[in-house]
C-alpha cells in the first residue's frame, strides 16, 4: 500500500488532531484507495512537526522530499540531519537512536496513534506497520 502526498497543511501540535483529515478516495491503477495522513510528531510532550510518512518526494512536508523543511538533511527539525535533536544517533528524541526515551509519535489527524517511530524494537508501543518498519530499517542504514 502507499500514502497519497500530503499537503502542506501541517499540524504544529499534537493537541489539535481534532481537525480530521482523510484524503478523498483516488483511482489509482483502476482500484480505489482510501488513505489517512500520517505524520511524526516529536520532542517534549511531542508537539514538535517533523513531517508526514508520505511516499511522494514532491509532497511539501513529506520526509521524503529532499527539498522540502522536513526531508532535506539541513533541516533544523529533521529526522535526516544528524546534528538536529531529531536526526542525531544520540539523541532522545531521535528515531535513529536505539536507546531512545521519546522518540517520535505516527498519528492521524483523527488522533489515531500507529506507535513510535524508532530503531529500537523493544520500545514498548513502536509501530507494527509494515511499510513504516522498512523506512525505519532502510534508514538506519543510511549514512544520514
Amino acid at each position: 500500500m502507499t500514502l497519497a502526498g500530503c499537503s502542506s497543511q501541517a499540524l504544529y501540535n499534537v493537541a489539535m488532531f481534532g481537525n480530521a483529515y482523510v484524503e478523498a478516495k483516488k483511482k489509482r491503477e483502476g482500484r480505489l484507495y482510501t488513505q489517512k495522513k500520517l505524520m511524526l510528531f516529536g520532542g517534549h510532550n511531542n508537539k514538535v512537526y517533523l513531517g508526514c510518512l508520505s511516499n511522494s518526494e514532491y509532497a511539501t512536508d513529506s520526509i521524503f522530499n529532499e527539498y522540502g523543511l522536513h526531508g532535506s538533511t539541513y533541516a533544523v527539525n529533521g529526522i535526516w540531519n544528524t546534528i538536529s535533536i531529531y536526526g542525531s544517533d544520540y539523541s532522545q528524541y531521535s528515531p535513529w537512536n536505539p536507546y531512545a526515551s521519546d522518540p517520535p509519535v505516527i498519528v492521524d489527524q483523527e488522533g489515531n496513534f500507529y506507535g513510535y517511530f524508532t530503531v529500537n524494537q523493544f520500545f514498548p508501543n513502536r509501530t507494527r506497520v509494515g511499510w513504516i518498519i522498512q523506512i525505519l530499517a532502510e534508514g538506519e542504514k543510511l549514512e544520514r
